[in-house]
């Protein structure tokens, strides 16, 4: 019974052998004879297909809003993040920031716990004789017996538990130091923790999930001028307060010097409004709202064909925001910011901002604290290392007095 299945199997191994040898004598005589034509144009169709799975996959900023950038070729690029270790944190994926939430309290509790068994193993305190009680000894802490019992002592230390079976005496003034400085590095790791954990979860990373887009935009014709248009919604009751709508052309060009510009930006103007002139980008964003380009001669679209629009290789990029007021430090407005601020002049919406707090009789209070520019931003825009100041707080006047 095994004869014939062994014959059987490699009398079809031999066939497609013969098979494969043939194809690839094909194949050879089509680049050696006047069949040159045909491979190349098979060989063609290859490398396009090549380039359109490439061109499907390499895009500027995905569908969901994440830049598809990376950063090469960075001198001393651990040590810029490190540098800038809290946004560094809430940047980081939340298994990384927990794993170090986690880490910075248990190796704190571990190191002040070899502190400990230090201060008692050089006292004395971990002889039998002192342990058991035999002699009368005043130890540095009460109850310790070995290293775990300095480490559960450094966790009540540290978190101020106080069980109250271990305690500190008069006996070892450097105990009593450590102690203090036990109690005040907890607060400081709480602290930064903290401050990690909840600008983490107030950033509004997910909100864009509840922000609709068309599926397509269209080129269609209003008012007699062709126009490119996609529509935009928003999902929450909770809606933005005067939205903003960008759009960026990305596009490969070549100056007159021959300089090849691979991502060379162009700004669409675009508005919400029928019959705009992309001039006024404020929406009001209550319901579905349709944008609209005009392709006009100041469009760099305007020059592109229904053909040109299939072969050309671009990316349009729609940006959605809110009011980004930038409130600067301009002298005459130094008694409403205070001087403070990380930039240096207002944008539109910085100096709307003054007015409704001279308006509303009230301070910019955000701007007023004098501290690194480090440590004044409170926006980083996507893809990019820049640090905007954008979000402020405001007090009525009658309270910032004394």
């Amino acid at each position: 019974m095994t004869t014939p299945t062994t014959s059987s199997s490699t009398m079809v191994s031999m066939a497609g052998l013969r098979r494969c040898l043939s194809q690839m004598s094909m194949l050879a005589f089509k680049a050696s004879t006047s069949g040159e034509e045909a491979w190349a144009h098979t060989w063609a169709r290859f490398r396009q297909s090549r380039f359109n799975a490439r061109r499907i996959r390499k895009r500027v900023v995905f569908k969901h809003g994440d830049c598809n950038v990376i950063q090469g070729n960075v001198a001393k690029r651990r040590r810029k993040y490190l540098q800038d270790i809290f946004t560094t944190l809430v940047d980081a994926q939340w298994r990384w920031t927990l794993l170090v939430f986690a880490m910075n309290f248990f190796l704190s509790w571990l190191m002040f716990a070899i502190v400990w068994w230090l201060i008692v193993f050089t006292h004395g305190d971990l002889s039998e004789e002192h342990i058991n009680g035999t002699d009368p000894w005043v130890p540095c802490i009460t109850n310790i017996r070995g290293f775990t019992s300095c480490f559960l002592f450094s966790i009540e230390t540290q978190h101020t538990i106080g069980y109250g079976g271990r305690t500190t005496t008069e006996e070892c003034p450097e105990a009593i130091f450590v102690m203090c400085i036990q109690s005040i590095t907890g607060v400081m790791i709480q602290a930064f923790m903290v401050g990690v954990v909840f600008a983490k979860l107030s950033r509004p990373k997910k909100r864009t999930q509840t922000l609709m887009f068309s599926r397509n935009a269209v080129i269609n014709h209003r008012d007699g001028v062709p126009c490119l248009m996609f529509r935009v919604g928003d999902m929450r009751k909770s809606h933005i307060i005067e939205a903003h709508v960008r759009a960026q052309l990305i596009k490969h060009k070549v100056t007159r010097e021959g300089e090849n510009l691979p991502f060379f930006q162009t700004e669409l103007k675009v508005s919400g409004k029928v019959g705009g002139d992309g001039e006024e980008d404020k929406i009001f964003f209550i319901w579905p709202t349709t944008i609209v380009h005009k392709i006009d001669c100041n469009s760099p679209l305007y020059n592109m064909s229904a053909n040109n629009l299939l072969r050309e290789r671009f990316e349009i990029v729609v940006i959605l925001g809110d009011a980004n007021a930038k409130v600067g430090k301009e002298e005459i407005y130094k008694n409403i910011t205070g001087g403070e601020s990380k930039h240096d002049i207002n944008n539109n919406n910085g100096l709307r901002l003054i007015n409704l707090a001279i308006e509303k009789d009230m301070k910019i209070m955000s701007t007023h604290f004098k501290r690194k520019d480090i440590h004044k931003g409170t926006w980083i825009i996507t893809g990019t290392t820049k640090i905007n100041q954008i979000d402020h707080f405001l007090i009525a006047e009658r309270n910032t007095e004394g």
